[in-house]
């Protein structure tokens, strides 16, 4: 079971490194991302997600500081890809009630 779900999360962030460096609609450069840096950063995420140490949560915490200023969408707005990755990567370490 869990080799499945890391492998479904190693075809996650192959297609969202591919759409990291596109940068369709210009969401990661708007808020001070680079888009290079942010595909290094998936690839590490998706080294530290089969890893699962409790020591690497600092460094997940700490990867493309930029991505916090993406805002969330305005009510009924979709949400911009930049935002999408940021909740992709630091949902799970935002306390509760933080967009």
């Amino acid at each position: 079971m869990q080799e499945s779900c890391q492998a479904k999360y190693a075809d996650l962030i192959d297609e969202l490194c591919q759409k990291v460096v596109q940068d369709g609609n210009g969401s990661l450069k708007a808020c001070g991302a680079d888009p290079r840096q942010a595909e290094a950063d998936l690839l590490r995420l998706g080294e530290l997600i089969v890893s699962r140490k409790p020591e690497e949560v600092k460094e997940v915490k700490e990867m493309h500081p930029a991505l916090l200023k993406a805002a969330p969408p305005a009510k009924g707005e979709p949400s911009i890809f930049a935002y999408r990755l940021r909740r992709f990567v630091w949902g799970p370490f935002q306390a509760p009630g933080v967009a």
